[in-house]
């Protein structure tokens, strides 16, 4: 599974496409969980428009 951002990735909690999801403990920040989605390298520039596409969609939600 590797890491992301140096930090060890916990386990894969999904797959599609062109990207996997994976938890990963911040220890910076008391050891909360995050969901981090990483692209595979093979990702077609459209492919990387849609993920920079949720990414705003996701900026915009309210998720307290």
């Amino acid at each position: 599974m590797g890491a992301v951002h140096g930090k060890p990735a916990d386990r894969q909690i999904g797959e599609g496409t062109f990207a996997t999801v994976c938890v990963v403990a911040n220890k910076d920040d008391q050891g909360q969980a995050y969901a981090v989605k990483r692209l595979k390298r093979q990702s077609s520039v459209e492919e990387v428009g849609l993920f920079n596409k949720e990414i705003d969609i996701l900026s915009s939600m309210d998720h307290g």
